[in-house]
């Protein structure tokens, strides 16, 4: 028996080894821009590392070109006092040994939630249907960052 994680949330995610052919089709022959999958893949690489350089290092946003919106690292204020339990995490260690429900207080980050936001300008077609992911590693440094205070981040309402 197979006991593990089960299936992804998003199954047909595209990567670049799905995008690629499709650059090809679109690419003349013996121009400059016909270039080998592992020169496109470099390109590709670089070109997101220095996106999320200006996420981190730099706190600005990062409009994408051909409509495809902006994209920053933002932060909002939780409100302890709320009833709404969806919008704080439940501290089941605290919670077990007090017998009683007790919630995060997120006092390393000063009671702000911090999260990757992608504002969508709508001007492409479908584009509510696509939805942002981050990997664990920007997950990972992201938290890093606010729990090291390296940077301060966008609030919002």
């Amino acid at each position: 028996m197979y006991y593990g994680r089960g299936k992804n949330k998003i199954q047909n995610p595209y990567t670049i080894p799905d995008i690629y052919p499709d650059y090809k089709n679109n690419v003349e022959s013996d121009s400059m821009y016909d270039i080998p999958y592992n020169t496109y893949r470099a390109v590709i690489e670089m070109y997101f590392k220095e996106v999320l350089n200006i996420l981190f290092e730099k706190s600005l946003s990062f409009k994408f070109p051909a409509s495809l919106g902006t994209f920053q690292i933002v932060k909002k204020k939780r409100n302890p006092k709320s009833k709404l339990t969806g919008s704080r995490y439940i501290n089941w260690f605290d919670t077990i040994k007090y017998g009683k429900r007790i919630f995060y207080t997120n006092e390393h980050s000063e009671g702000f939630r911090y999260f990757f936001m992608w504002i969508k300008d709508g001007k492409t077609k479908n584009i509510s249907k696509y939805k942002f992911v981050p990997t664990r590693t920007n997950k990972r440094k992201l938290a890093y960052y606010i729990k090291n205070r390296i940077r301060d981040y966008f609030e919002v309402n």
